[in-house]
């Protein structure tokens, strides 16, 4: 009976030590962080805050906020990446002349906007990045508005909206910090065409309203 015992206890002993140098030539293996791949995809929203210019002088701007909203791709080739998107967003602005005594002016669209842009990974850690981003933008102008009350130029109020442009397009420059999925963006936006349409304004035909957005937004990589 003892030498069964002893021959147990050799076996026990032999089984512990083989498992301890198992463990120790190949520990269990940890799961990866999330880190870009040479592909990225997923939905991003925040604000844009608006602002109108015209070659007219005495216009004052007040500042429109809206909505935008919608998907990113991002394709990685070592720090570089092109970043396609498909966005709603709100864009326009209003604002008075000479104080309010020249009338108020109220130019607004909703746009499907795809902007197209690249970029460059200034710092590039495992799951922290800062980009630096340019490109361009076109729209297509979903719904549009007009509104003007100007009590030395009537003649204006009575702009329609089926006057008004029906796509935009123009520039686009920023940067943006990747924190794992996380991704943030602030943009400058410059819209290089008339919102209103050409030659309709009686105090000077050749102005217009082109709209500048500075927007901020959050986004998620779904992978």
């Amino acid at each position: 009976m003892k030498k069964i015992n002893l021959l147990l206890l050799c076996i026990f002993l032999t089984g512990a030590v083989s498992a301890q140098n198992s463990d120790t030539i190949a520990p269990k293996r940890t799961k990866k962080s999330f880190r870009d791949g040479w592909f990225n995809f997923g939905p991003k929203a925040g604000v844009n805050v608006n602002h109108l210019s015209t070659r007219m002088d005495g216009f004052d701007n007040d500042t429109y906020v809206g909505f935008k909203g919608g998907f990113f791709a991002r394709f990685n080739i070592h720090k570089f990446h092109i970043q396609p998107e498909v966005n709603f967003s709100m864009v326009g602005g209003e604002g008075t002349f000479n104080g309010g005594s020249g009338g108020r002016y109220e130019v607004k669209a909703n746009t499907l906007e795809i902007p197209v842009l690249a970029g460059y990974k200034v710092l590039d850690f495992k799951v922290v990045n800062l980009r630096l981003q340019g490109g361009f933008f076109f729209s297509y102008n979903l719904t549009k508005s007009i509104t003007v009350n100007d009590p030395n130029y009537p003649q204006n109020n009575t702009f329609r909206s089926d006057k008004m442009a029906g796509w935009n397009g123009g520039f686009i420059v920023g940067g943006g910090l990747d924190v794992w999925r996380i991704t943030l963006d602030a943009r400058y936006q410059w819209g290089l065409v008339n919102m209103a349409g050409d030659n309709i304004f009686q105090q000077d035909p050749r102005a217009g309203f082109k709209h500048g957005t500075f927007e901020i937004t959050a986004g998620f990589k779904i992978f």
